[in-house]
């Protein structure tokens, strides 16, 4: 009666074992110089446009060399087929979720549950520490709301398990007393505010 836990159509305990990044986008990027180490300059193929990207990592172009075996292999009709290609590896390895960081419009389509991230988490101008919003800050309450319109789109996604507010926050790594930091830091934040208010009310005197 203390915890919850994700149940099955059946009302059965349900163990999420997912798979992240599933997508058949994996580009390369095109550094200068490194043409030669490719076989074949694969802009030259109009049939792999859908593989060639013009700004890929670090902001070179950038080419899949997945999706570009994909259509050879299946011409015009290589997204189909690999979405029913995926989907029955997943149950054959005997995943039974779509995990982070995977192609959500084929997720939705997979009749598999899965999890996506959200777009970038709200933020303020005064920081808290690093990279930690000023939670009490009015402008964040309105960013938050904002930001979780966002899942408009899926309320009604019975396949939908989870999401992912945020990845690897920088507040959060390295040797430190976080509270000791909120408590030096940004003295004319919101936050700082209200937990003087609080500590006055539950501490009178």
């Amino acid at each position: 009666g203390r915890r919850w836990w994700l149940v099955d159509p059946e009302g059965c305990g349900f163990f999420s074992a997912g798979l992240d990044c599933v997508s058949p986008k994996v580009p390369c990027a095109l550094v200068p110089g490194t043409e030669k180490l490719l076989a074949g300059k694969p802009q030259s193929d109009a049939r792999l446009a859908a593989a060639v990207a013009a700004r890929g990592p670090w902001g070179y172009p950038a080419f899949d060399f997945g999706i570009a075996n994909l259509i050879r292999g299946f011409g015009d009709a290589w997204q189909g087929e690999w979405e029913a290609i995926t989907t029955r590896r997943l149950h054959q390895w005997r995943f039974n979720t779509i995990a982070n960081w995977s192609d959500v419009s084929y997720a939705r389509r997979s009749a598999v549950p899965y999890v996506m991230p959200m777009p970038a988490y709200p933020t303020t101008e005064v920081k808290l520490f690093r990279d930690l919003p000023d939670v009490y800050d009015p402008a964040f309450e309105q960013a938050a709301e904002k930001y979780a319109q966002h899942l408009e789109a899926f309320r009604d996604d019975p396949y939908l398990i989870g999401y992912f507010l945020a990845n690897e926050p920088g507040w959060a790594f390295g040797k430190f007393n976080l509270a000791s930091e909120l408590l030096e830091a940004s003295p004319g934040s919101h936050t700082r505010a209200a937990r003087r208010k609080f500590a006055r009310e539950r501490y009178p005197g």
